[in-house]
């Protein structure tokens, strides 16, 4: 009979695989932890400059998109996200979540009491599934709609 040894850590990242299956379908990048995506821990990753990655993980999560990369995102509730400079994000975050997206190109959807802000030039194109509150800074290209069957409207603006 053999016995298995799992670490803490290795639970985590089965139980946080395991409750992911509801999450949105993200684009095909190279998943998170990879040789180009650094996570201190399995909800908490930076992707290098100039790459692709995909995050997705639970409650708490922290995803940091760094210059001129393509990233994904998918985190439960409580989530702070980021894309930077020349990026491209897809984001998707559950309650509670604080998104940015600064001088880069986004799709963000956030669930009820979500913060979203678009700043520095960026393009956000944002969808709020409950209430939420979207902020736009002078130079922005930012849109945003109330549920996903509503048509976009120029931001800044709140849901809910």
């Amino acid at each position: 009979m053999r016995r298995f040894i799992l670490s803490a850590s290795t639970v985590l990242w089965l139980g946080l695989v395991g409750c992911a299956s509801d999450a949105p379908a993200l684009p095909d990048l190279p998943p998170c932890p990879g040789p180009d995506c650094a996570c201190a821990t399995p909800d908490d990753c930076r992707c290098d400059s100039r790459s692709e990655c995909a995050l997705t993980c639970g409650d708490g999560c922290a995803f940091h998109c760094e210059e001129d990369s393509t990233c994904a995102s998918a985190c439960g509730d409580d989530c702070d996200l980021e894309c930077v400079e020349d990026t491209t994000c897809t984001l998707y975050a559950g309650e509670n979540s604080n998104v940015r997206c600064t001088a880069a190109t986004c799709v963000i959807e956030v669930d009820s009491g979500s913060r979203v802000q678009c700043r520095d030039a960026a393009r956000c194109e944002t969808t709020c599934t409950g209430a939420c509150e979207v902020s736009c800074e002078s130079g922005t290209t930012c849109q945003f709609r109330c549920g996903a069957d509503a048509t976009l409207t120029d931001g800044p603006g709140t849901c809910g």
